[in-house]
């Protein structure tokens, strides 16, 4: 929504993701670092219901999300706007 509304505020708080779908990338002021403290507290995670963390589906699910393959991915295609914390 905030892509949409950029002319009618004087500042916005953006998703990199979103920043890029909406093509705006060239109108950032900054970029939050990986090693930023919002980055370490904020990063996505993948959460399961105590007791599931082994299930064979979640196993396959986290080793598919955290290969370097994956994260080679992650960082050509957002080009830095969103980054692998793993």
């Amino acid at each position: 929504m905030l892509p949409r509304v950029l002319s009618d505020v004087d500042f916005a708080v953006i998703n990199g993701n979103y920043a890029i779908e909406a093509g705006i990338t060239n109108k950032l002021l900054a970029a939050e670092s990986r090693d930023s403290e919002g980055a370490q507290r904020f990063a996505n995670v993948i959460a399961v219901k105590r007791g599931h963390e082994n299930d064979p589906g979640i196993v396959a699910l986290v080793k598919a999300l955290t290969t370097d393959e994956t994260r080679q991915f992650i960082l050509d295609k957002y080009n830095g706007y969103v980054v692998p914390m793993f």
